[in-house]
């Protein structure tokens, strides 16, 4: 038993090893980026629950293992006002860096609650890696730096195990995605195709014709199944390419994200909250003293809060007017603007990752991860 066990110990430190060194970052590039991630769900991806209040109460379906299982029927409104606004403080508090890693865990636990109630009418969505994604940074230290009340230093290796970590979520979830469709897509038959189930779907019943969906009405059926062996690969590969190399795996984050402007393009779905995960894998130390220069500035200052507090004002409004929307532009997720704000935001997402791609070319190489078991 003891060789069995050296041997499964050896190879989980290799396997661990290897992660960390395709994810490693340092904690001042974590603090830039919880700057970016905080404003980015404001302004794109914050889900508001106050207009569950107003569903009717026989709606109220459940699924068997969820929260909402310890009521009988849907909460009153001023419930889902609490969790809102419990959601608007926290995600300020992470922005600015005040009680960081309990405004962070407190934000993702809020909208576990809501998401249990919004997922009781027997339907769920899968918007779900960006609330692992900041579980997992609530860890890493990221409150450290630009912060109003910095918290305590950690260990780098705290750091490097979150972002581990993250990594291997974002790769199961994607591989069970991939894994479902593998099952029925992949067929060897021409005359079926996964890929054009989702399109002829939602171009017909959704009404999903923005972008480029009516283009690809011209393209031939049978071609269609190129994109069901493709898209299956892609979902089943991401483990793959985290284990190869840094390089590799930023290659991989990168693919991935133009994965999402062809979705947002040809089947109108954008999920930009992913572009907010694959984020967090980038080096924006260079950032860190440019914002923290800025930040000295009365001006800057100024600026900043007096963004912040009209971003807050809308959200209140939202939150209070029973809306039921994900970004402060637009309430419909499915209008050209959105769209075309969505495709903006996946372009700029690649264009950061392509530059951050060739600023690090060859520094995997020479990193010399801290001891992720043992440090």
């Amino acid at each position: 038993m003891k060789p069995l066990y050296n041997w499964i110990t050896k190879l989980n430190d290799a396997f661990w090893t290897r992660i960390v060194k395709a994810t490693s970052c340092n904690i001042r590039s974590l603090c830039v980026f919880r700057i970016i991630i905080g404003i980015g769900l404001l302004l794109f991806y914050f889900p508001t629950f106050s207009w569950i209040g107003k569903i009717p109460k026989m709606l109220f379906k459940p699924p068997t293992l969820s929260i909402a299982n310890l009521v009988s029927t849907f909460p009153d409104t001023g419930f889902f006002i609490a969790i809102d606004l419990i959601l608007l403080t926290t995600i300020i508090c992470i922005i600015i860096g005040l009680k960081t890693r309990m405004a962070t865990i407190l934000f993702v636990v809020a909208n576990f609650v809501g998401m249990s109630f919004q997922y009781s009418f027997a339907k769920i969505d899968h918007y779900i890696l960006p609330y692992f994604l900041l579980l997992c940074l609530s860890v890493s230290g990221w409150g450290c730096y630009l912060a109003v009340q910095p918290e305590k230093e950690i260990s780098p290796a705290a750091t490097e195990r979150s972002l581990s970590l993250a990594a291997v979520i974002i790769c199961f979830g994607f591989f069970t995605a991939g894994f479902g469709k593998a099952l029925s897509w992949i067929d060897f038959d021409l005359n079926t195709s996964g890929f054009a189930w989702w399109y002829y779907g939602g171009y017909y019943n959704l009404d999903r014709k923005l972008l480029l969906a009516p283009l690809f009405n011209q393209v031939p059926f049978r071609a269609l199944e190129f994109f069901d062996y493709a898209g299956v690969a892609f979902e089943l590969s991401p483990l793959f390419f985290l284990l190869w190399s840094h390089k590799v795996w930023h290659l991989w984050l990168l693919v991935a994200s133009f994965f999402h402007l062809m979705n947002t393009l040809l089947l109108n779905i954008p999920f930009v909250g992913h572009s907010l995960v694959f984020l967090a894998f980038l080096d924006f130390s260079a950032l860190f003293e440019c914002i923290k220069e800025l930040s000295q500035k009365r001006s800057f200052q100024i600026a900043f809060f007096s963004g912040l507090f009209f971003i807050i004002f809308i959200r209140l409004r939202i939150i209070f007017s029973y809306q039921m929307s994900t970004n402060v532009f637009i309430q419909d997720d499915l209008r050209e603007q959105f769209l075309y704000m969505c495709t903006v935001v996946w372009i700029v997402t690649m264009i950061i990752m392509i530059r951050s791609i060739l600023r690090r070319e060859g520094v995997a190489n020479s990193y010399k991860p801290a001891d992720v078991l043992h440090g």
